[in-house]
């Protein structure tokens, strides 16, 4: 009797390096965490977020098999000579990852103050990250969703990855694996129970949580609106 082939956890021959390109706080971290111990915490990884275009090539010709960037070239108000759009090359394997703009950009200032990187945390500086925050959306839903530049690769949002643990990192495995390898279903099961998902605070416990200006933000998003609130991304702009 045919018995499908299995994705092993000890034989990285089977897979190819993932690119992961994300909008900040969209749970890169949490998915490459359940990969990696997929693979018994053996993968290579480059966390190329931070990093200028010349580094960024570089990463992509090393031998990972986790890269993840937020393509933060997309950035106009950045100096072009520090940060250009993530390049991509063919036959690279990419994962798009999004999320909620509105939980998405109160969760990255909340980063930002614990990492000092806002000075005060005024609502002033609030009102101007989550502006540039939508702004940087727009620029990336256009780019890696509407037209997307890659020739393989898929798309998935925050939202998915922690409503359907399962089948989200189902669907990565997959697109890493050669020849139509299946995952191990007991050995996925047991990523989910060892890096589980921790519900986030809510939107109304931001002490700077105002209905009108998110109102706002997600006017802004105009053409882009559609795409997020797509079935398959379980994104839900509805304010409270």
């Amino acid at each position: 009797m045919y018995r499908m082939q299995e994705l092993k956890e000890d034989d990285l021959s089977q897979i190819d390096a993932l690119f992961f390109v994300t909008i900040p706080r969209s749970a890169y971290h949490l998915l490459a965490k359940r990969i990696n111990f997929y693979f018994n915490d053996a993968l290579r990884a480059d966390e190329a977020s931070r990093y200028t275009y010349k580094h960024l090539r570089e990463a992509e010709t090393r031998p990972c098999q986790l890269i993840g960037t937020h393509d933060f070239g997309l950035n106009r108000k950045w100096p072009s000579r520090l940060f250009r759009t993530t390049p991509c090359l063919e036959g690279r394997k990419y994962l798009i990852q999004i999320r909620n703009p509105i939980p998405g950009s109160i969760s990255h200032f909340r980063l930002e103050e614990k990492n000092g990187l806002k000075r005060k945390g005024t609502e002033k500086e609030w009102i101007e990250h989550s502006t540039r925050h939508f702004a940087f959306v727009r620029r990336f839903i256009r780019r890696w969703i509407v037209e997307p530049p890659y020739s393989t690769g898929m798309a998935i949002s925050y939202e998915q990855i922690t409503n359907e643990p399962l089948s989200t990192l189902r669907d990565a495995l997959r697109l890493m694996a050669k020849d139509g390898l299946e995952p191990n279903e007991s050995k996925v099961q047991a990523c989910i129970d060892r890096y589980p998902f921790i519900d986030p605070p809510s939107l109304e416990e931001f002490e700077y949580y105002d209905k009108g200006h998110f109102r706002r933000l997600r006017d802004s998003l105009k053409e882009t609106i559609a795409i997020l609130e797509r079935p398959e991304f379980q994104i839900n702009l509805d304010l409270p």
